[in-house]
């Protein structure tokens, strides 16, 4: 039993560093297509931002807990990833 409760402390430390990496990291280089999509969790809504480059590849770009899935919730998932890099001004296609 102690074993376990070791593992569960590591990995909520592992955990709270490697979030708080995802959470402040950078967004680099162009993402013409943007893609948003909620999920309900209990009393929650968590919404993420998954974004395309011109070579189909794609990157998580950063999520979001609201009440809800809606539009106030993701103008704050917006804002965060201009404020960490994304170019608003390029042609984008959001899904």
């Amino acid at each position: 039993m102690l074993f376990c409760i070791k593992v569960s402390r590591r990995f909520k430390e592992g955990m709270k560093t490697a979030m708080g990496e995802f959470f402040d990291r950078k967004i680099f280089g162009g993402y013409p297509v943007l893609m948003f999509d909620g999920m309900q969790l209990g009393k929650i809504t968590i919404v993420a931002a998954m974004g395309a480059r011109s070579d189909c590849t794609k990157q998580m770009l950063g999520i979001v807990e609201g009440g809800s899935e809606n539009s106030t919730v993701v103008k704050g998932l917006l804002a965060d990833l201009v404020e960490r890099g994304l170019d608003p001004a390029g042609p984008r296609i959001c899904a």
